[in-house]
């Protein structure tokens, strides 16, 4: 059996482009946060107050939205294991049809 000698310069990694120095910041730009936060240290007090102010936002914005947009009044909606969805009140007509018809399984 011969082993075959590995030459080293072909487990080197490929060239890579020079890395060029700027003066500018390397990072990604911040962000503020889209949800109404303020960023980094706070009391407790303020993050208590945003925190109020939001949960007061949020509750007049679902009192101002339309009830069918919510929900509300809808029918429940039933799915099998697989996530199918299942229509109780066909399957009780179907299941009162076969009764009636005398083929019971």
């Amino acid at each position: 059996m011969v082993e075959e000698e590995h030459n080293s310069d072909s487990y080197l990694s490929p060239e890579r482009p020079a890395h060029q120095r700027s003066d500018s910041d390397p990072s990604p730009p911040r962000r503020h946060p889209t949800d109404g936060n303020r960023a980094g240290l706070q009391t407790s007090k303020v993050s208590r107050a945003e925190n109020d102010e939001m949960r007061q936002r949020r509750e007049r914005e679902l009192k101002d939205m339309d009830p069918s947009m919510l929900g509300k009044e809808a029918d429940t909606v039933y799915s099998d294991k697989h996530g199918r969805r299942i229509y109780p009140k066909l399957e009780k007509v179907d299941k009162v049809n076969i009764f009636m018809s005398g083929e019971e399984g």
